[in-house]
């Protein structure tokens, strides 16, 4: 049974060569025990994921009721105003 591999040839004509060239998979593999992380290098790897956030009036309140005590407990008291502050506007 196979746990990790970067790719994996099935059949008797899946050349790894196609894999390299022209069947849509990647050269770039992991090696030294990677593919237990990762797989090939593709498209995702070049992709700059950034999170983005609109909190809307209503929300904000909502959710400063959990951020403050949160905040509050990990001792971060400017999180915690800043939480406070849009709760009350």
């Amino acid at each position: 049974r196979i746990r990790n591999a970067g790719s994996i040839f099935v059949g008797k004509y899946s050349a790894v060569a196609f894999g390299d060239y022209c069947s849509g998979s990647n050269h770039v593999l992991p090696t030294g025990g990677f593919a237990k992380a990762r797989g090939g290098l593709s498209v995702r790897d070049f992709v700059k994921a950034i999170a983005v956030q609109e909190v809307a009036e209503s929300g904000a309140k909502k959710l400063a009721a959990i951020g403050e005590t949160i905040a509050e407990m990990e001792g971060l008291k400017e999180h915690k105003k800043s939480m406070e502050l849009r709760r009350k506007v």
